[in-house]
């Protein structure tokens, strides 16, 4: 990977943890009650855009891990996080623009669940890795774990935006220190 693909996907990283804010308040605005179809049409942009930001991120990781690393411990665990994010928005973009239902929201919860244990699965893999990654490593695994726990827990799941963010500026962090380091593969 090259040193300006790191940073980029640093300074990504970075973006997408500010992007937490507004698409917290497009949730709240939106289970408030207060719906039009600009309130539907801006949640689904939000939904599109934060889930192709997750699949860049994870893949960058992915790779970085691969190149640098020759690390291949978390591929079905990325896979896993990817697959689940997308049949997530998905549902969720689907419900958002038709209409909430029954089995819609049962599939969400479901959805949850499973993104919830792929981000575990993936921070306790992701931890097998040697290198510390800038004495980030560890904490950036406990966070992606936590993040997980509380969106698997269903009842729990809007607090995941607090370790989610830490987790994305840890992120950002790593691929920008990773960008200036020699060894970049």
């Amino acid at each position: 990977m090259s040193k300006l693909e790191l940073k980029i996907a640093g300074c990504i990283a970075l973006i997408n943890a500010a992007l937490f804010i507004p698409v917290g308040l497009g949730v709240l605005y939106y289970s408030a009650g207060t719906v039009t179809s600009m309130t539907k049409t801006v949640l689904s942009i939000l939904t599109v855009l934060s889930t192709g930001v997750l699949v860049y991120l994870v893949l960058t990781l992915k790779r970085y891990v691969q190149k640098a690393f020759n690390f291949h411990e978390i591929d079905q665990a990325a896979g896993a996080i990817i697959v689940a994010a997308i049949l997530y928005a998905a549902n969720d973009i689907v419900a958002t623009l038709v209409g909430q239902s029954t089995m819609l929201n049962n599939i969400n919860i479901g959805l949850l669940v499973y993104l919830g244990l792929a981000n575990i699965y993936f921070a306790f893999k992701f931890n097998k890795l040697e290198d510390n990654l800038f004495g980030l490593r560890k904490s950036y695994c406990v966070l992606t774990a936590a993040t997980g726990a509380l969106l698997a827990s269903v009842f729990l799941s809007p607090l995941y935006v607090i370790p989610g963010l830490v987790s994305d500026i840890m992120l950002g962090t790593m691929f920008l220190l990773a960008s200036k380091e020699a060894r970049v593969a």
